[in-house]
C-alpha cells in the first residue's frame, strides 16, 4: 500500500461530494485486501475523516454511504478492531442510517414505481443503492454482534423490527434478503429475540418469499425457520403458511430443509398435507438405498401416524412395508421398528400386509430381551399385537409363547422384565385371547394374572389391560364355569374395582361384570348388594351407628354389609326392585 496514495485518497475526502465518492471507492479497493486492513484502521487520520463524511453526508449520496459503510464493514472482518469502531460509534450510526432509510423506504418506493416498471430494479436505480446500504450496513452490525453485550443493545434499539420489514419488502434484492436472514439466523438463537420474531410475524414474511431461487438466501431461510419451528405456535404457523409443500421440494438436496421438514411433521395438518407431496418417495429411496440418517428416520416415523401416508410407506403391493420390515429387522434398527409399530396402529387394507412378519416380529420379542435391545423387542411385541386375524394358536405353539408368558409375568421372584416389556405381554395376551383356542390355554394362568394385578395395582394401565384379557376370557360362554365359578376370584376382582377411580378400569369392570351376573345368579346377587352399598353407603352407614350393629366386611371391603342392615332385605329383594334387563341400570 503507497502512503502517498492514502494520503492524497484522505484529502479527496474534505473536498467536494464527487471527490469523496471517488477517493472513498480508491480506500475500499484498498480494504479488501487482507494485508492493507491493518494499516488502514490504524490510521487514525482516515478512520476519524470516515466517520465524519458519514455522519455529515450519507444522506447527499447512497454510493458515498456505501463505500464508507464498506470500508467499516471489512475492519469489521476482523474482531480485533471491534474496538476501533466502538470509539468512533460506528455501530451506532449505521443504525441511524437503517432506521432514516427504512422510514422513507415506502413513499421512495411508490414515487421510483411510478416512473419504472416493477421488474426493473437495476444497479442504478435509486431503490437498489438504497437496499446496498442498507444490506451493508445490516452485515457491518452482525459483525458487531459478535459480543452479546453489543447484540442486546442493537435489540433494544429495535434491531428485530428493522430486521422483519425488510423482509416484507416485495421488491427486496436477494443480496439484502441474504443480510436480512442471516441477521436474523444469528439472533434466532436466543428465544427471547425469537418470541420478538414472532410478534413481528417474521413466519408469514418468510413464507411470503416462495419460490426462493437464489439458492444462498434459500439455505439460510430453511436455516432461520428451522431454529424457529422448536416453537409449536411457529411451527403451527408455519404450516398455515403453506410452507410444506416449498420445504418438500428440497428435503432431497440438503440437510437443513430435511430437518425443517422434521419438526413441521410433529403437526397434524403437515403430516396430511405431506401425503401430497414426493416427501414419501424421497425417504423410501432412502431407506432401500441404505442412505437413511436418524433425521429422516425420524421423519418417516412421524408421517406414518397419518393413515394415508402409511398406505402410501406399505404401497399398493406391500413391498414398501416389507422394505421397512426387512431393513428393521436384519440391522436391529430402533426407529424403523417404530416405523413398522405405527403403521400397524392403522386399520385397513395394510394390515393384510403384517401377515408374513408376525412370527418374525414375536421371535424377535421373544429373543431380543437383553438391556440394549429391550426398547426394540417393546416395539416388535407392540407391533405384533395390533396386527389383526392372526393365527395364534399356530403361533403359540410354534414359539412356546405360553411357558414364557407364564415366566415373564411371575411375582414370585425378581421380575425378568422392565414394567413395559410386561405391559406389551399383557397386551399380547389380551390379543390372543379373542380366540377360543389360545383362551383355553391362558385359563391356567388366570392366577398368575391376578398375582400381577395385586403386585401392579397402582399403575392404571397395567390394571386395564389385565382387566381387559379377563373380559376376553369371559366372553367365551364355554369357560365361564372355569373362571367365575368353585374358587376363582376373576369376580371378587373385577366387583372390587368396578368403582376404581379410573373412568377405563370401571367401564371394563362394568362390561365384564353383565357378563358375569347373565351367566351367574349368584355373582349377579352379589354386585346388587354391592352396587346398594356403594350408592348407600352413607345412609347404610347412619342406620348402622343409631341401631349400634356391628359390621361385617363385605365380600372385598370393609364397608358395612348390607345383608346386617335392618330392612335391607326387603330393599334387596331382587324380584321387587328389578326386572331381568335392568339389575346395573337401577339408580338407588
Amino acid at each position: 500500500m503507497d502512503n502517498i496514495e492514502l494520503q492524497d485518497y484522505i484529502e479527496m475526502l474534505y473536498e467536494e461530494i464527487a471527490d469523496k465518492i471517488k477517493g472513498t471507492a480508491c480506500i475500499l479497493q484498498l480494504s479488501n485486501s487482507a494485508f492493507n486492513v491493518k494499516g488502514l484502521v490504524e490510521n487514525e487520520t482516515l478512520t476519524g475523516a470516515l466517520t465524519r463524511v458519514l455522519k455529515d453526508d450519507w444522506k447527499k449520496s447512497y454510493e458515498l454511504a456505501t463505500n464508507i459503510v464498506s470500508i467499516f464493514y471489512n475492519f469489521s472482518l476482523y474482531s480485533d478492531f471491534h474496538s476501533i469502531l466502538a470509539q468512533h460509534k460506528i455501530g451506532t450510526l449505521c443504525m441511524q442510517v437503517i432506521d432514516y432509510e427504512l422510514k422513507h423506504w415506502n413513499g421512495l418506493d411508490t414515487e421510483w414505481h411510478k416512473r419504472n416498471d416493477r421488474n426493473s430494479l437495476k444497479s442504478d436505480s435509486v431503490p437498489y443503492k438504497q437496499q446496498a446500504l442498507v444490506a451493508v450496513c445490516f452485515n457491518l452490525l452482525m459483525d458487531l454482534a459478535e459480543d452479546v453485550k453489543v447484540e442486546l443493545k442493537m435489540v433494544n434499539r429495535n434491531l428485530v423490527s428493522m430486521l422483519a420489514e425488510c423482509v416484507a419488502e416485495k421488491e427486496a434484492s436477494p443480496e439484502l434478503l441474504i443480510a436480512v436472514t442471516k441477521f436474523l439466523l444469528k439472533l434466532s438463537i436466543f428465544a427471547e429475540n425469537q418470541q420478538v420474531m414472532v410478534n413481528a410475524r417474521i413466519v408469514e414474511r418468510l413464507a411470503n418469499l416462495f419460490p426462493i431461487q437464489n439458492e444462498k438466501l434459500r439455505n439460510t431461510v430453511f436455516r432461520l425457520l428451522f431454529n424457529l419451528s422448536f416453537d409449536a405456535s411457529s411451527r403451527n404457523q408455519m404450516v398455515a403458511a403453506g410452507l410444506v409443500s416449498h420445504v418438500a421440494s428440497f428435503i432431497d438436496k440438503n440437510d437443513y430443509s430435511l430437518n425443517l421438514m422434521y419438526h413441521l411433521s410433529m403437526n397434524d395438518d403437515a403430516k396430511a398435507m405431506i401425503a401430497y407431496t414426493d416427501v414419501i418417495q424421497a425417504l423410501m429411496r432412502r431407506v432401500v438405498s441404505g442412505t437413511s440418517s436418524e433425521v429422516s428416520k425420524g421423519l418417516l416415523l412421524n408421517i406414518a401416524l397419518e393413515k394415508r401416508n402409511a398406505q402410501l410407506i406399505c404401497g399398493s403391493d406391500g413391498s414398501g412395508l416389507d422394505v421397512i420390515a426387512t431393513t428393521a429387522l436384519a440391522n436391529t434398527d430402533h426407529v424403523l421398528i417404530k416405523v413398522l409399530r405405527n403403521i400397524a396402529s392403522h386399520s385397513g387394507p395394510s394390515q393384510l400386509f403384517f401377515s408374513k412378519w408376525a412370527h418374525q416380529l414375536l421371535e424377535t420379542a421373544v429373543n431380543k430381551t437383553e438391556d440394549e435391545n429391550l426398547g426394540y423387542a417393546i416395539d416388535c411385541l407392540g407391533t405384533v399385537n395390533l396386527i389383526n386375524s392372526l393365527p395364534w394358536d399356530k403361533l403359540a405353539e410354534e414359539l412356546s409363547l405360553l411357558p414364557w408368558v407364564e415366566s415373564a409375568i411371575s411375582v414370585e421372584r425378581e421380575p425378568r422384565f422392565f414394567p413395559d416389556f410386561i405391559l406389551q405381554i399383557v397386551i399380547l395376551c389380551g390379543t390372543m385371547a379373542r380366540q377360543l383356542e389360545v383362551a383355553r390355554m391362558l385359563v391356567p394362568l388366570v392366577g398368575r394374572f391376578i398375582d400381577l394385578l395385586s403386585a401392579q395395582q397402582e399403575d392404571d394401565e397395567m390394571v386395564v389391560q389385565i382387566i381387559y384379557l379377563f373380559y376376553t376370557l369371559i366372553t367365551h360362554e364355554e369357560l365361564s364355569e372355569s373362571l367365575i365359578g368353585g374358587g376363582a376370584q376373576i369376580a371378587a376382582y373385577l366387583l372390587d374395582l368396578m368403582h376404581d377411580r379410573n373412568l377405563p378400569i370401571r367401564s371394563l369392570c362394568d362390561a365384564a361384570l353383565t357378563i358375569i351376573a347373565d351367566r351367574s345368579e349368584e355373582w349377579a346377587r352379589k354386585m346388587d348388594v354391592e352396587r346398594f352399598r356403594w350408592h348407600n353407603a352413607q345412609w347404610l352407614e347412619m342406620v348402622s351407628d343409631a341401631n349400634g350393629v356391628a359390621s361385617r366386611d363385605s365380600t372385598l371391603s370393609g364397608s358395612p354389609d348390607p345383608s346386617n342392615i335392618f330392612g335391607a332385605e326387603e330393599l334387596l329383594d331382587e324380584s321387587e326392585i328389578f326386572s331381568p334387563n335392568e339389575r346395573f341400570g337401577q339408580n338407588f
